[in-house]
C-alpha cells in the first residue's frame, strides 16, 4: 500500500507476508519499492517462512539501494502473526515489543509533524 498511495505519510509494516509475489497481475510489493513515497517500519519474527528473514534482508537493501526511510525490527524466538492473540504463533515478547515502537513511529512521522505537505 506504501507504493500504491500518494496518501499515506508512514507505513509499520507487520510480518509483510507475500511481499515477494504479486498480489493478482502486476508486480510483487517488492518491485513496487521504488514507489514507496512515505517512511516504513516493519516488524518481522525470525521464525517466520513469509517473509522469511532472507526476504527482509532484501526488502531492506532495496530500501536503501532507493534511499527510502526505513527501519526493521526482528524478533527472536517469533514467527508470522506473533502479534495475534487468537494465533499459535502469537508471541507475547514481540507483541510487547513491537506495538511501542509501532506507535513511536507513527507519533514521530504523524502527530509531531515530520511529514510532508499533501500534494
Amino acid at each position: 500500500m506504501s507504493a500504491a498511495s500518494r496518501d499515506l505519510k508512514a507505513g509499520v509494516m507487520f510480518y509483510g507476508g507475500g511481499t515477494m509475489v504479486p498480489f493478482g497481475d502486476g508486480p510483487s510489493p517488492f518491485d513496487r519499492t521504488r514507489e514507496i513515497d512515505c517512511p516504513i517500519q516493519g516488524h518481522f519474527g525470525a521464525d517466520d517462512k513469509n517473509p522469511s528473514p532472507e526476504d527482509m534482508r532484501k526488502l531492506d537493501a532495496e530500501l536503501s539501494r532507493y534511499n527510502k526511510p526505513h527501519e526493521f525490527h526482528s524478533y527472536a524466538g517469533a514467527a508470522h502473526a506473533f502479534c495475534n492473540t487468537g494465533s499459535a504463533n502469537y508471541r507475547p515478547h514481540a507483541a510487547a515489543l513491537s506495538w511501542p515502537k509501532a506507535t513511536e513511529f507513527f507519533s514521530r512521522h504523524l502527530v509531531n509533524g515530520d511529514f510532508r505537505a499533501p500534494r
